[in-house]
């Protein structure tokens, strides 16, 4: 599969709804069918043949405009006639499914590491870097088409397309991080944001449960918030919300967070700098 075929799957994934048919406008029309066979029996076949057009009308070509379905966003969800329902069946029954997602997103974060080191201009580290991510699911990311910012609802979780990865890479005397906002569907990362943290400098780096302000694009609170965050004596504060109630983001980006606050904590203490 070419790179462009892996972001049309992608976008699908994210964008093709499940096809909902509307209830009301089969019951109205399959009543006016009904009626108007009856009609047509019985001797009126004037009258008949109109219910029944119209209600054959309904039934097939209603609706006719994108309908979302009541507490469902249309990306994941819309209503649609009984004429294109099979189409859209079979558009949505084809897209790939979430362990394809999770895959990509491995590739495009181990990308993200890779240009990393690049962009922080590093030639040796004492280890491999770590990444953690973190959902982006507001009306505004910086980067980022907010068309883009969706998700899909798995199982035990939601999907996400659009993130936020820091990288931190260790030198022999200092922290170095890499950070962005990646975008999924299409494959591009952005809002990039690099800086070096001496190990002496490092105040606090932990992971707690947190309530900023911000809303979600759904407009539910996040509340509850799991948040990794690191901060120095210079006030600078490095901080990615890993999950929260209104996210369900799952487990492994959780434990990217818990792991990294293990791994950073380990190479501050090796240089004997309580924390």
């Amino acid at each position: 599969m070419t790179d462009q075929d892996e972001r049309q799957a992608i976008r699908e994934f994210f964008t093709v709804p499940r096809p909902v048919l509307h209830p009301r406008t089969l019951v109205i029309g399959g009543c006016l069918v009904f009626l108007g066979l009856l009609s047509a029996i019985s001797g009126e076949i004037g009258s008949g043949v109109v219910a029944a057009g119209l209600g054959a009308g309904l039934l097939l070509f209603l609706p006719a405009r994108v309908r979302a379905v009541p507490g469902e966003p249309l990306n994941e969800a819309r209503y649609v006639s009984l004429l294109r329902y099979p189409a859209a069946r079979r558009s949505f029954q084809s897209r790939i499914g979430s362990d394809r997602v999770d895959e990509w997103l491995e590739a495009e974060l181990q990308r993200i590491e890779d240009r990393s080191t690049e962009a922080l201009g590093l030639d040796e580290t004492l280890r491999d870097p770590l990444c953690i991510v973190g959902p982006l699911y507001s009306t505004t990311v910086p980067g980022i088409d907010s068309a883009h910012v969706l998700r899909r609802r798995a199982p035990d979780r939601f999907l996400y397309s659009t993130f936020c990865v820091s990288v931190f890479q260790f030198t022999d005397h200092s922290l170095a991080y890499y950070q962005v906002h990646l975008d999924l569907i299409a494959g591009v990362a952005t809002a990039e944001r690099t800086g070096e943290i001496f190990y002496r400098d490092v105040v606090s780096v932990r992971t707690s449960t947190e309530s900023p302000s911000e809303k979600l694009k759904s407009g539910e609170a996040l509340e509850g918030a799991m948040t990794f965050s690191l901060s120095t004596k210079a006030g600078e504060r490095i901080q990615v919300v890993l999950d929260a109630p209104a996210l369900r983001a799952g487990k492994t980006i959780r434990s990217r967070g818990d792991g990294a606050v293990d791994n950073i904590l380990a190479m501050v203490r090796q240089y004997k700098i309580p924390v």
